[in-house]
């Protein structure tokens, strides 16, 4: 009587799957050409940009108003 192997891992092959290796995979076309020779680009846009404008310039208002304040302090009163 034979002893099944010892599965250290070398067996790659599951008994359920089956590979064919002639099928191709299918690839869809997700160009948007528009039969002119041009294709427009996907839209792949994030806000990031749009936040971290919105940010440095409440820094640079925050920062202005600080400065100002400070200036009016230390100049004397008539």
């Amino acid at each position: 009587m034979q002893q099944p192997a010892a599965d250290n891992g070398t067996n790659q092959s599951k008994p359920n799957q089956t590979r064919d290796d002639n099928q191709t995979p299918i690839i869809e076309n997700t160009s948007n050409h528009n039969g002119t020779g041009l294709s427009s680009l996907p839209n792949t846009a994030t806000n990031i940009f749009n936040w971290m404008l919105i940010g440095t310039l409440l820094l640079f208002i925050g920062i202005s108003v600080w400065l100002i304040q400070s200036y009016r302090k230390k100049q004397p009163i008539n």
